[in-house]
């Protein structure tokens, strides 16, 4: 746990967006396929806030998040972020 804290604070020093975006995108899958949902969801939420709504990211993560919540048996949670999702895909 220790090297993996020492890894991420390395990583978020002067990166690129871009890179620490991916970074989110593999560490949060990760974590989802390993049943470790609550961090997943963590990390989600760290993806999510350097990527714009409407890029393909930002979808991947709420894909995610979606999955991590039905894992974590949230699954009013996460339904209702689906709708939300779909609702969000219609108005554009």
């Amino acid at each position: 746990a220790q090297i993996e804290s020492l890894e991420e604070d390395s990583l978020l020093q002067n990166q690129p967006k871009d890179l620490l975006i991916r970074y989110w995108l593999a560490k949060s899958t990760v974590l989802e396929l390993l049943g470790r949902d609550k961090e997943s969801l963590a990390v989600v939420d760290k993806g999510l806030s350097l990527t714009p709504e409407q890029s393909q990211e930002h979808l991947l993560f709420k894909l995610i998040q979606i999955r991590a919540m039905m894992g974590n048996r949230d699954i009013d949670t996460a339904l209702s972020s689906l709708d939300a999702l779909l609702e969000t895909s219609r108005e554009k």
